[in-house]
């Protein structure tokens, strides 16, 4: 009994914890019965809205960049479109080449295209073709046409021309000089310039020479082909014709010399346009000896004292004075040719050179040659030659940026030069148009890779043509094609391939009335 009293406050300390256990438990269930808090009801608590990924905002279409506009010009650009057994003649406008108008179709030998020259009114073309009996496009043995573009008549003037040098019509259009090497083995062969007088295309052949009686004289005509000059390729590896001179009369050309006698010398031969080979002609008539029957091989060259050309040099001689690493200077050497009426202007270069342009007043020659540079690389430079002062100079070495020179062009001006430039680490190249002193340096605009070549100036100064090379440098070229650049800006590509961008690709410009 004492035990079971002594029990009861011990019983109570237990109740009461009992009771103090059963109340939090029950504030715990109250806490976490959902919906009630103190037993009154509670709104269930909306969940965190789950975050959707915002919509990706549709770019607005980019604002094309506006294209330069196109200069207002009447020259349409002519051009040859090379095939595999015939080539195209076009005549395209400048700002859309797809507006073409075609001018001719010339069928040649499969894969060797044509060397065609427009005549300087624009109304024939002198095209050079391989015939199907030739060696090689080296032997010498191409045929040369005139055709007439508005009845797209041809005939032939001559055999046996070199097809590498595009036909050069003299200034009235009436006569066409052409090279030929002719000789059974290289070092014994002549390297000659021959002309032919255009005949009109579809004209009925001359009659045949009369019977003479005894007593009767026969009068000698000049052959329809001649001999200009000629020289043994053992000391002239070339001769060629870049234009005609200011005095009506000669012919200006490059002879790269032979030999031991490396180098190239800028000479005249005359008589040689229309009028003045007439006059040499009826002057050698007068001469004939009563009875005489001459059979001319060529023209005759006497002529009056008063007529001999303004740069004669009189076959004085010295030692050429020009180095790789300077500017050609000019120096006096011998007449470049054994002919008589053929003369010096000056020695351009020691080197032999290229790419040669005349300008439009017949008094300065633009052309490339070899030299090393500061760059420690041998590269093309390029210089004019002062025809009448007979002085040779570079073109702003100093001033122009550095890198190989590509094909100068004289400006339609006349007067500033038109130059690629390749810099040397085959960065983009450059097209810039520049004084001759290097000055006042303007950029034209370029493709977004690659290099331009210069070849032709609309009359106008409007549009230039230029072959276009993707690659980085001369060796590796890339994808070729021939453009043309607006003095705007704009640039138009009018038709790709390597065959359509050569030198003699671009034939000229038209004036064209609004069709």
């Amino acid at each position: 009994m004492t035990q079971s009293q002594e029990s009861w406050p011990h019983r109570w300390v237990v109740i009461a914890l009992g009771v103090m256990a059963l109340g939090i438990m029950a504030t715990l269930a109250l806490v976490t019965t959902a919906g009630t808090i103190g037993g009154e009801p509670q709104p269930t608590p909306s969940p965190a809205p789950t975050a959707s990924p915002s919509p990706t905002p549709t770019p607005a279409p980019a604002t094309p960049t506006p294209l330069p506009d196109a200069p207002d010009t009447a020259y349409h650009l002519v051009f040859r479109e090379f095939g595999a057994t015939e080539d195209v003649i076009w005549r395209a406008l400048p700002a859309d080449p797809t507006q073409k108008v075609e001018l001719a179709r010339i069928p040649h030998r499969e894969g060797f295209g044509i060397t065609a020259s427009l005549s300087p009114d624009g109304t024939k073309l002198a095209f050079l073709s391989l015939s199907a009996t030739a060696l090689s496009a080296q032997s010498s043995q191409a045929e040369a046409f005139v055709m007439d573009l508005e009845t797209k008549e041809a005939e032939k003037i001559a055999e046996n021309v070199d097809l590498a040098f595009a036909p050069l019509w003299s200034p009235d259009g009436k006569l066409l000089y052409m090279r030929r090497l002719a000789g059974p083995e290289f070092l014994s062969a002549d390297v000659i310039i021959v002309r032919a007088a255009v005949p009109p295309v579809g004209a009925t052949p001359p009659p045949p020479t009369p019977t003479l009686e005894p007593s009767q004289t026969p009068v000698p005509t000049r052959p329809a082909l001649e001999e200009a000059f000629r020289d043994s390729i053992s000391r002239v590896l070339s001769f060629i014709p870049v234009g005609f001179s200011q005095d009506e009369e000669s012919l200006l050309f490059v002879q790269i010399r032979g030999g031991t006698q490396q180098g190239s010398l800028l000479g005249s031969a005359r008589p040689a346009t229309t009028e003045a080979l007439e006059e040499a002609w009826n002057d050698y008539l007068e001469l004939l000896p009563e009875g005489a029957t001459p059979t001319p091989t060529g023209t005759p060259t006497p002529t009056p004292a008063s007529k001999s050309p303004p740069d004669s040099t009189g076959g004085q001689t010295a030692s050429p004075t020009a180095s790789p690493t300077s500017s050609p200077t000019a120096s006096p050497t011998p007449v470049p040719t054994p002919s008589g009426d053929t003369s010096l202007i000056v020695e351009m270069s020691d080197q032999i050179t290229f790419d040669y342009d005349l300008s439009g007043g017949l008094d300065k020659l633009l052309f490339l040659a070899q030299e090393f540079t500061d760059a420690g690389v041998i590269a093309n430079r390029a210089y004019w030659v002062d025809v009448p002062g007979r002085s040779v100079q570079a073109v702003g070495a100093e001033q122009l940026p550095a890198g190989y020179h590509l094909r100068p062009l004289w400006h339609a001006d006349g007067q500033r030069v038109t130059l690629g430039v390749l810099p040397f680490d085959g960065a983009l190249g450059q097209l810039i148009v520049v004084n001759r002193d290097g000055t006042e340096v303007e950029n034209l605009a370029l493709g977004t890779s690659g290099f331009d070549e210069p070849r032709s100036w609309a009359p106008d100064g409007s549009w230039l043509a230029v072959a276009h090379s993707e690659g980085d440098s001369l060796a590796n070229r890339g994808s070729v094609s021939l453009a043309l650049v607006a003095r705007t800006g704009l640039r138009v590509t009018v038709i790709e391939g390597v065959d359509n961008a050569t030198m003699d690709s671009v034939l000229g410009w038209l004036k064209v009335e609004e069709e």
